[in-house]
């Protein structure tokens, strides 16, 4: 029990404890650090690149952004392989990364939770000479910009001159002059390849083969079916034939990286790859690297195209820092971090803004020729139609290899084009 001392009242007594408290409060509160704003994050979900230098030169650009306006950039790289899941997991939860990478048409994907940045894309276009015209494929929408398209890789043919000068051939220009010149190569010990096997790189080698013979999965209305046609009946059996007659049957197990392997081995002498096989072999064996080149994509009977890995970047509705994101893409897109990026891949990344074309690591070096104004040969996997749901999809099931496979394992071309046909209708109709 408290007693009041003499001569205190009541009233006395509370104004000295409340007074006594208060003090005591006021010293823990000035011994009490002040409190420190947490500082702000912006995140982007990217890929484990090919080449890491250029990992690691986007990871410095990120911490150069960020020291200039007082922000944390945090860059989650992971396998290209696992980005659709991450991405699917996000629109789930509508939550995540700020800013985001889209393959080739994924950007219509998730175009309704993705915001609309044409008033970007139009200042960046200005600013940097226009967009190569494939850029739109990949990510206008209903007239909009869904994304920024960020970089595309050029699908050139690598091979192998000193193999090709051993057994009498030129540079193959045609479909024709590559079966010729592979049976000779695969007889000498040295087979050309590339993967018909669920991966990526399949379906960026068969899409052009049918293209080039006049074939597709859809028609310039983005609807209409068009893989069961005399024009892929054609082309599968040229597919059949390089196999049986210029490859061998690891083929059929290849992934992503195979045909990099395949180059480097000294074994193979032509697949259609990036220049990142250029770029191991520089690294390691320069004296092999002497006789790597590349060229544009072959012609058909038809046309001359090629498909063309392309990367996007959109900005989450959901995301909390959508103005911080566009500053980062400015960013990113002025010479200095554009340049730096260009030469850290030592030219694998190429801007689809039409300023950058032309960069010395592409005209300073023979081997890489090829690459310039390769957005001429270019187009994305819906093509001649507008960016659908559909079509990557169709691209994410691996359909076309699968339908190659089918018909070099013995099934008749007809009953594995028919088969085709039926998996493209399946995706249209519930995409």
């Amino acid at each position: 029990m408290t007693h009041n001392r003499p001569g205190h009242t009541r009233r006395q007594f509370l104004t000295h404890t409340v007074g006594a408290t208060a003090g005591i409060y006021g010293i823990l509160h000035w011994r009490q650090p002040p409190a420190v704003a947490q500082q702000r994050e912006l995140s982007m979900l990217s890929w484990n690149h090919f080449v890491p230098a250029s990992d690691v030169e986007l990871k410095k650009q990120a911490e150069r952004f960020g020291r200039q306006h007082g922000v944390k950039v945090r860059i989650d790289f992971i396998a290209a392989p696992q980005i659709a899941m991450k991405l699917a997991a996000e629109v789930q939860t509508q939550s995540g990364h700020d800013l985001v990478l889209f393959r080739d048409l994924e950007a219509d994907l998730h175009q309704h939770l993705t915001l609309t940045v044409t008033d970007l894309c139009d200042e960046l276009g200005k600013k940097h000479g226009g967009w190569w015209g494939f850029a739109r494929q990949a990510d206008v929408i209903d007239g909009e910009w869904k994304a920024v398209p960020w970089f595309y890789v050029s699908g050139c043919i690598t091979y192998r001159e000193d193999y090709f000068t051993q057994v009498d051939e030129p540079a193959p220009d045609t479909y024709d002059d590559l079966l010729r010149a592979g049976r000779k190569l695969k007889k000498s010990g040295h087979p050309i390849g590339f993967a018909i096997s669920q991966c990526s790189d399949s379906n960026s080698t068969i899409y052009p083969i049918l293209w080039c013979y006049g074939a597709s999965i859809v028609a310039e209305d983005g609807k209409t079916i068009t893989i069961n046609s005399p024009q892929t009946i054609a082309a599968v059996e040229y597919v059949k034939t390089l196999y049986q007659e210029c490859m061998e049957p690891e083929v059929l197990s290849w992934d992503d990286s195979s045909n990099n392997r395949f180059i480097l081995s000294g074994k193979g002498s032509w697949t259609r790859n990036a220049i990142s096989i250029y770029e191991a072999a520089r690294q390691k064996n320069p004296e092999q690297a002497k006789h790597i080149n590349h060229t544009i994509p072959l012609k058909g009977p038809v046309r001359r195209l090629g498909i063309t890995p392309a990367w996007s970047l959109g900005i989450w509705k959901f995301s909390k820092n959508q103005e911080l994101a566009k500053d980062f893409l400015r960013f990113l897109f002025e010479p200095e971090q554009q340049n730096a990026f260009i030469e850290a891949a030592s030219g694998f990344n190429q801007p689809f803004l039409k300023a950058y074309d032309e960069h010395p690591v592409w005209s300073g070096d023979p081997k890489l020729k090829a690459l310039i104004g390769f957005a001429n040969w270019s187009a994305l996997s819906g093509w001649p139609g507008p960016p659908t749901r559909g079509a990557p999809l169709v691209f994410n099931s691996y359909i076309l290899p699968n339908m190659c496979a089918k018909a070099v394992g013995g099934m008749p071309t007809k009953e594995a084009v028919a088969w085709a046909e039926q998996e493209i209708k399946k995706v249209y109709e519930g995409a």
